[in-house]
């Protein structure tokens, strides 16, 4: 192990460490350590949903400054889209709110008839009283952003190792390769932030999620993103199948004492999601539908169908799995300064990663005396700060939140 002393190791190289990397190396002799380089932790798992519009202003701004950095890395990020898709009146009028949230927010929204809907969506939408069309939102590829951003810090003069991280304390990172001395740490890990913070550090709660994808077929026309924010379900074409996934359901806690068990965020299904799957596919055309399970609905019980698709895990099979995220009692990732000379960044979602992680730079960069924290943050800075919980007891206030995890009730 070379003797070189870090300005800053960043652990976790899925998305959000990869984007600070790149953003960091050009002013810092920067470490970024992961146990898999090959980004199967938590952004590897994530099918990549990019919706801009948030009822909570700071996180649509740090939307939009990550879709224009992932438009231009090639197949980053597909501009495909989103429709939301209203089954009653009472669905379209907030859609329709919706759109007057997204046109006074600077971006291009418009409500779009029964008959448009289907046009846009097709494969997906069948019996609906019309939609709401966001053209500039899509689906992005956390993979290939993420090892996009590593060969971007590589080449600006990071080090890339794959290790284990045990533990860290001031000016070293205990790992399996070694102790490496470095200044900072900035932990980037997802569902496992918790386990290595320091204690004042909380909020973060992790829960689960089913999420499905059809067997294979031919690719087709590309459709837009699919939400149905009335009955909780979204979905999305992943070009050689389709996708399904559903948050109508109550929420399943992921204790912290359990995280350890987990290598990557995908996990075994629980079958606490399967009545919400089964309603999700009950959506979807027939013949779409058909792709997951295997054949109609048409005298099947519901449940039944969801369960066919469950277990299955051969290649081309169609096959669910149990998708571990973050969630905080007031919508808001924990990003910022932990304590001095540690930082955090959990609970991102892919949609304000590249943006998220650009604040974080501007506050390191300060720190080491080599830049100033931009004004025109200072309320993202604020509503991101890490310790805002401190010394709560946020699990039962943060499962609350679940149902409404693209914050509309705000």
């Amino acid at each position: 192990m070379t003797a070189t002393e870090y300005d800053i190791a960043i652990i976790g190289a899925g998305i959000v460490g990869s984007s600070l990397a790149s953003h960091l190396a050009p002013h810092a002799r920067v470490l970024l350590l992961d146990r898999d380089l090959a980004v199967r932790g938590s952004s590897g798992h994530n099918p990549g949903f990019v919706g801009q519009l948030n009822r909570l202003p700071p996180l649509t701004e740090l939307a939009r400054r990550s879709v224009r950095a992932y438009s231009t890395v090639p197949g980053g990020f597909e501009n495909s889209g989103c429709l939301e898709v209203a089954l009653t009146k009472p669905e379209l009028e907030m859609l329709r709110a919706r759109g007057a949230l997204a046109r006074a927010s600077g971006m291009k929204a418009t409500l779009v008839s029964q008959a448009e809907a289907r046009r846009l969506a097709p494969a997906f939408v069948e019996d609906c009283v019309g939609g709401l069309h966001f053209p500039d939102d899509g689906s992005a590829d956390p993979k290939v952003l993420a090892k996009h951003y590593q060969a971007q810090a590589a080449s600006a003069g990071a080090t890339l190792l794959a290790a284990d991280v045990l533990a860290f304390k001031e000016g070293a990172v205990e790992t399996s390769e070694g102790v490496i001395k470095a200044k900072r740490v900035a932990v980037c890990t997802g569902i496992w932030g918790t386990q290595l913070l320091p204690l004042p550090m909380a909020g973060a709660v992790v829960v689960g999620q089913g999420y499905a994808y059809s067997s294979t077929r031919r690719p087709r026309t590309a459709s837009p993103i699919i939400r149905w924010p009335g009955v909780q379900v979204y979905g999305r074409d992943h070009g050689d199948r389709d996708g399904i996934g559903s948050y109508d359901h109550a929420p399943v806690h992921v204790p912290t004492s359990d995280i350890g068990g987990h290598s990557t965020a995908a996990s075994a299904w629980n079958k606490a999601f399967t009545g919400a799957l089964a309603r999700a596919l009950a959506l979807l055309p027939e013949q779409t539908a058909a792709r997951f399970y295997g054949r109609t609905l048409a005298g099947t019980g519901t449940e039944d169908a969801a369960a066919a698709i469950i277990q299955a895990r051969e290649a081309g099979r169609a096959h669910a799995f149990n998708s571990l995220f973050q969630v905080t009692s007031d919508g808001y990732p924990l990003v910022g300064r932990v304590q001095d000379g540690v930082y955090a960044a959990v609970g991102v979602w892919v949609t304000h990663a590249y943006g998220a992680a650009g604040v974080l730079t501007d506050m390191i960069l300060q720190d080491m005396g080599k830049g100033e924290e931009k004004d025109e943050d200072a309320e993202i800075r604020r509503v991101l700060d890490p310790l805002r919980f401190a010394g709560k007891d946020v699990v039962d206030d943060a499962l609350r939140t679940y149902n409404d995890i693209y914050n509309r009730k705000k």
